[in-house]
């Protein structure tokens, strides 16, 4: 199967979309790859002129904010006593609003012409 066509299916997409967001959660202290920023990066730029801004930055700035933010679910349950799947959720619902202002960066890339990256 050629690469063309996997880059068109939709699902597969915005799986290497979050796989790049993960990447670049992982290129932060204590994980410490930091070469794999770069390699989020030429994913992310790849498939920013090709996909749905909202949906990128909801998918891409989910899959960012929850491996840098993994670590407030325990802290959550341990000093507030909420159970762990609660805090979970509280953790999933910051990451959904801080993907927020992805999309709206994407957005005005896209509507605007904001941060247009030159690809080849």
């Amino acid at each position: 199967m050629k690469i063309t066509n996997l880059t068109q299916n939709k699902f597969f997409s915005y799986f290497v979309i979050s796989i790049s967001g993960i990447l670049l959660g992982l290129s932060f202290p204590k994980f410490d790859f930091y070469f794999l920023s770069f390699i989020s990066f030429l994913i992310l730029f790849y498939f920013l002129p090709k996909r749905n801004p909202i949906i990128l930055g909801i998918v891409w700035g989910f899959s960012y904010f929850f491996v840098l933010l993994y670590w407030l679910v325990s802290t959550i349950e341990i000093f507030s006593n909420i159970p762990l799947f609660f805090s979970f959720i509280i953790v999933c619902v910051l990451c959904f609003y801080l993907s927020f202002f992805l999309q709206v960066c994407f957005l005005l890339r896209k509507n605007f012409g904001f941060l247009k990256v030159q690809t080849f």
